[in-house]
């Protein structure tokens, strides 16, 4: 999905640099603001190949804990969840709030204690379905 001839601008002010952050998010149609809710749109999996294109452009991602990022790089049966923020919004954001494994029965015993060992002090932890979140 990613396009690799686009250029990011310095400023982030226009509205293409918003539109590529979604589109990059939400898929080629990118995000219908109109129908979110307050101005917030749930994402149930982000991407991590997604997360690492928008950082290396400089896109700013809030990551509710600070190895969430480099686990879900090492884990790719992880995935990020949360939210983006209207870009209309003074406030706008991408917000990666909580991590779960795709399919938990499979998981390693190494996954396992290292995924409990890093995120156990989540707000809500869940081993059995290798689920944190934070608040």
């Amino acid at each position: 999905m990613s396009n690799p001839n686009y250029k990011k601008n310095d400023t982030h002010d226009e509205p293409n640099y918003l539109e590529f952050r979604d589109c990059e998010i939400f898929g080629k149609e990118g995000a219908d603001w109109t129908k979110a809710f307050g101005g917030i749109i749930h994402v149930e999996e982000f991407n991590t190949q997604t997360l690492n294109v928008l950082l290396h452009l400089g896109f700013d991602i809030e990551f509710k804990h600070d190895s969430m990022l480099e686990f879900l790089n090492n884990h790719r049966e992880f995935y990020g969840f949360g939210f983006v923020i209207d870009p209309a919004r003074e406030d706008s954001a991408v917000v990666v709030e909580g991590i779960i494994r795709r399919w938990q029965k499979d998981a390693s015993h190494e996954e396992i204690v290292e995924f409990y060992r890093l995120f156990n002090d989540a707000d809500e932890f869940d081993l059995s379905m290798l689920r944190a979140w934070w608040d």
